[in-house]
Parts: C-alpha cells; sequence; structure tokens
C-alpha cells in the first residue's frame, strides 16, 4: 500500500496524486485506489475514472465521509461499472458478487438515500434516457417488497434485491421483485409495467442502492430523496412545494394525533406530513412499537395528491 501516489497521464504526471494505492500480491500492480475529500465536496466520481484509466486499477473508491461511490472497470471491458462493496483479501470480485447476503446484513442507521441518489445519477441516470424519478420510484417499490419478503417470509432471511455477476440476471430479478411488489401493494403501477433502465445501467444503480435498508428505516430519507428529485421548475409549474421539516414537526406536535383519530392530507406530496404524523402516534400512544404503527397507519393515515404523471 502506499500514499499520495502521482498519477501518470501520458507523458506527464497528473498535478494531483491519489490518496491511498493498494496493490495486488505483486506489491507493483496497483488494485483499489482510494480518493478521499471533504464533506463538502460532491463532485469527483469522473476523476477517479480518469485515475482508473491511467492506473489501469479495477477499483476506485471515492468518498466524502458522507456518501461513498466503489467504481470498478474490468479490463478491457471499456463500460464503467461499480461494486457494492469491496472484496476482502481472500475473496475475489466474483466472490464478493456471489455471496448471498442477508437482510440483517444490511444497516438501519439514517443514511442519506438524496447522497445515493446524486451519486446514481452522476453515475449513469443523467443520460440513461429515463425518466429518473419512475425508475428510482419503482426500485424503491421493489426493494421494500424484498426487505419484507426477506425478514418476515423467507427461511433464511436472505435478500435478492442485490447485484449480480451477470447484469442480465440483475435485471430479471430486479424487475421480477417489481412486479410482485405491484401485485402486493397494487394502485401506485400498472400491471403491465416493467423497470425500463438498460441491465448494464440497472446493475449499476442496484449496487449502489443496495447497501441501505430501507424497511423499518426513517421513512424521512425517502421524502427527502422525492424532494430532490422533482426539479425545482417542474414544483412550480405543478404547484408543488414541500413544506419545511421543522415546520412538520411543529404543525404535528400542535395537532397532536391519537391513535384513534383518522389523518388525511389532501395535497400529500412525499408524505413528510403524514410520516410526522405516524411516528408521533408511535412514539406517544403506541409504546414505540413498529407493528402497531404499521397496523395504525393501515387504517389510520390517508393522503391524497393528483400530478399529471
Amino acid at each position: 500500500m502506499a500514499t499520495e501516489k502521482d498519477i501518470h497521464c501520458g507523458r506527464e504526471i497528473h498535478s494531483k496524486a491519489v490518496d491511498i494505492v493498494v496493490y495486488k500480491n505483486d506489491k507493483i500492480t496497483p488494485y483499489i485506489l482510494v480518493e478521499v475529500k471533504a464533506p463538502t465536496e460532491s463532485k469527483g466520481i469522473d476523476q477517479m475514472k480518469g485515475y482508473l484509466n491511467a492506473e489501469g486499477s479495477e477499483i476506485g473508491v471515492w468518498s466524502n465521509g458522507r456518501k461513498r461511490v466503489i467504481l470498478y472497470r474490468p479490463y478491457p471491458k471499456e463500460f464503467d461499472d461499480t461494486l457494492p462493496d469491496l472484496p476482502a483479501a481472500d475473496k475475489t470480485i466474483d466472490d464478493l458478487l456471489e455471496e448471498k447476503k442477508t437482510y440483517f446484513e444490511y444497516t438501519t442507521t439514517k443514511v442519506s438515500l438524496k447522497d445515493i441518489v446524486e451519486s446514481m445519477e452522476e453515475l449513469v441516470l443523467a443520460n440513461a434516457g429515463v425518466d429518473v424519478f419512475t425508475e428510482i420510484f419503482k426500485l424503491v417499490y421493489a426493494k421494500l417488497y424484498d426487505e419484507q419478503e426477506a425478514k418476515l417470509h423467507r427461511a433464511d432471511n436472505e435478500i435478492f434485491f442485490r447485484k449480480y455477476r451477470d447484469p442480465s440476471k440483475t435485471f430479471s430479478v430486479i424487475n421480477d421483485l417489481f412486479k410482485q411488489a405491484i401485485k402486493r401493494w397494487p394502485g401506485t403501477f400498472y400491471e403491465q409495467e416493467n423497470i425500463n433502465l438498460s441491465a448494464e445501467h440497472l446493475s449499476i444503480v442496484v449496487g449502489e442502492l443496495e447497501r441501505t435498508r430501507l424497511f423499518g428505516s426513517d421513512l424521512s430519507i425517502i421524502d427527502e430523496a422525492f424532494e430532490h428529485l422533482i426539479p425545482e421548475v417542474a414544483k412550480g409549474k405543478k404547484g408543488q412545494y414541500f413544506t419545511p421539516r421543522h415546520v412538520i414537526a411543529m404543525a404535528v406536535k400542535m395537532l397532536d394525533p391519537k391513535a384513534d383519530e383518522y389523518v388525511i392530507d389532501p395535497a400529500a406530496g412525499s408524505g413528510g406530513f403524514l410520516i410526522g404524523a405516524m411516528y408521533w402516534v408511535k412514539e406517544k400512544h403506541l409504546r414505540d412499537s413498529e407493528e402497531a404503527m404499521r397496523e395504525y397507519a393501515k387504517d389510520y393515515i390517508w393522503g391524497i395528491d393528483f400530478a399529471e404523471e
């Protein structure tokens, strides 16, 4: 391993060195490059791609302390890929992508889904030729379904929503989960709908999203990502404006909803107010019970919204 290694680009040496280099067993061939940025910096993936090209490394890690992206470039493949994690010292990349994952292996700590979405946009979504909001919504739908199934109905708690070695397998598995989610929770998508991302693009996106457990986590992380995905111009044109979270918290506290009272939001949007009310009732009246909260939400939490799409 080495630090502050100069990057050679053709005949010139790059003006900035890469922070960390991990070599293969021959101690000559760069295997993993690591670039660490300040928390205020959000760009750098393209720079890391350039480093991988220059050094011939397979793996590049970019992090600003809040989010992390692991790039993977298997030569001579030209398509830039990602990995959900780093392989252990005694494991290969194939081992990493083929090993089973279980529900309880994934963290429930509050991570920013918005940061993950921004990374996915920078990697592929911005130029994928699809409606980014709709495709992310489909993936969240499929992932929530898979996590619920893994926790409640699979004996080994295995997670299927993950990146596989073969992009076509990844697409097949994730699209099937999405179709099953539509049947479980009808009314949001048409039964004939499918995921519209290409297999290669979907593989990258899933690799970024799979590390975060959504089921049982703070639902405000989805609310935050929802706000990010609708551009400011589109919000204004459609009259969609998002209430600041501290205002939502104040309104819920003043309203003080009870466990036997209905809560309805006629302009629900991303559901921020409804989520706040649901967690208020859970904490104040349901003894912090997740199961009781789910039963309460099914009967008493209602949201209405309208959009052309």
